[in-house]
């Protein structure tokens, strides 16, 4: 592998999460990438579009590994991910949307900001004929794709997810 790096900055967090969106689209055409989304995609028959969504969804939350980027922001195409097998929720978001975006699914990267308004986690959006009978779809059919925790499902947030009397999310 060929690697280089180059530093980027952002002026805000929503910048850099559009930038992620922008990336996700030139990660589409990756052959790596292009390959999995259409066999994952004849794998199914093609009106089952939820099922799609969750077959996608459920390959880079669970079998893409998450770990922390080390003390700096490390960035890198959806097809390295796949050959590495891991990366950070920006670079599992990068990937889960070129995949949708390899097989014509409209998807967008989703900045996530607490109370205060502090930028701290990216998750994606979906959306497809039919999103909009969604539990939690939002207005245009856009459904939540939460893709680090495990067990939370197509339109679940984490916040959704069971807590035990510890308060500690219970993954199903």
């Amino acid at each position: 592998m060929n690697a280089y790096r180059r530093v980027i900055t952002w002026a805000n967090a929503d910048e850099k999460a559009a930038w992620i969106d922008g990336m996700a689209f030139t990660d589409a055409r990756l052959p790596l990438v292009r390959d999995l989304a259409v066999r994952m995609a004849r794998a199914r028959d093609i009106n089952d579009r939820l099922g799609l969504m969750r077959d996608l969804q459920t390959f880079v939350r669970d079998a893409i590994g998450y770990i922390e980027d080390p003390s700096w922001e490390e960035i890198s195409d959806s097809q390295t991910i796949l050959e590495r097998g891991y990366g950070d929720c920006d670079d599992k978001v990068r990937l889960f949307v070129a995949l949708a975006r390899a097989v014509g699914r409209d998807s967008r990267v989703r900045p996530v900001h607490d109370q205060e308004g502090f930028f701290y986690h990216v998750q994606a959006e979906a959306r497809w004929p039919g999103s909009e009978q969604i539990a939690g779809s939002q207005p245009g059919g856009w459904v939540l794709i939460e893709l680090i925790l495990r067990g939370c499902g197509i339109g679940q947030t984490p916040a959704s997810m069971p807590q035990s009397t510890t308060g500690a999310r219970v993954l199903q």
